[in-house]
């Protein structure tokens, strides 16, 4: 049995698990966007894909830029194909903010911005990339996080799923947006996804099968008002997850291993919260997983 066949269910301990939560609510309707306003914020990579993927969907797309025409030129040319209902660039004005049903943050735009902020206290929803994405891919996910080493993991990952014989989608803030899981022709097995502090602080219901945390070193510092606050939002990418999921904590970071011991008191007292298992490269662990004397255990 490889870990491969241990994620798309074909082991027992996956039987009957659904693999994203926020399925259902796309088969019921409950996250259709034909005919609603949706904005989205910053034209970069994942914005244009989520621009792409919001047209396909009918939904009435806004974008807001709040560089200059002049710096988006190459970004404008591409948007001339698709049907916007509005686009503003230059900065970003309230009123268009306040007539949207739903906004989408992409990854680097500031979540403190103002207008971010007077659009929830009016209850219009705003999510991240990541959160839209994950409401409509039916493919278990696999989410890994940390300060370092999150590229070189993700990409060993999707090589050693390939090597399996599986088709796994390598994306988030590995360069592919994760909303690009999403194109008509596509037809992944599982998707694999790097995931930035910046991303999971968009998330409301993102679920992944496997959660991995690798490490938290003080990081983004004019973005987070301490480490605890920087720390909180790594986490966040178990915040949905279920006793069926499963969480990779790095033991052998300080933080992460105060995390491990008091999530797993909270597992054993029988929490729905997911199965948190250590990691280490320093000790052989009785549970979880170790790589010592250059060998797996």
């Amino acid at each position: 049995m490889n870990a491969a066949e241990d994620l798309l269910g074909e082991n027992p301990v996956m039987d009957g698990v659904k693999p994203v939560t926020m399925n259902e609510s796309v088969e019921t309707g409950d996250y259709a966007l034909q005919g609603k306003k949706v904005l989205v914020v910053g034209l970069g990579v994942s914005g244009l894909e989520m621009i792409r993927f919001l047209c396909r969907q009918g939904a009435l797309v806004s974008a807001s830029d709040n560089r200059s025409a002049a710096e988006l030129e190459d970004v404008l040319a591409e948007l001339k194909e698709l049907p916007l209902a509005e686009l503003e660039t230059g900065g970003h004005s309230s009123s268009l903010f306040r007539q949207q049903d739903l906004i989408v943050v992409s990854p680097g735009v500031p979540w403190s911005l103002e207008v971010l902020r007077q659009a929830r206290t009016e209850n219009i929803p705003v999510v991240g990339e990541i959160e839209l994405a994950s409401r409509f891919i039916r493919e278990p996910l696999v989410g890994l996080t940390g300060t370092n080493g999150k590229t070189t993991t993700v990409t060993l990952l999707g090589e050693m799923f390939k090597a399996a014989g599986r088709r796994a989608f390598v994306g988030g803030n590995i360069g592919t947006p994760a909303v690009a899981m999403l194109q008509p022709d596509a037809d992944w097995e599982l998707g694999i996804l790097e995931l930035s502090s910046f991303q999971l602080e968009g998330v409301v219901h993102f679920r992944p099968r496997v959660a991995v945390v690798l490490n938290v070193t003080p990081d983004h510092q004019d973005r987070y008002r301490d480490e605890d606050a920087y720390l909180a939002a790594k986490m966040n990418i178990s915040a949905n997850q279920q006793r069926s999921d499963f969480l990779l904590l790095n033991v052998d970071d300080d933080r992460l291993n105060l995390q491990y011991r008091q999530l797993e008191e909270r597992w054993r007292d029988g929490e729905e919260i997911s199965r948190p298992l250590p990691f280490s490269c320093r000790a052989e662990l009785e549970l979880g997983g170790s790589f010592v004397g250059q060998r797996i255990r």
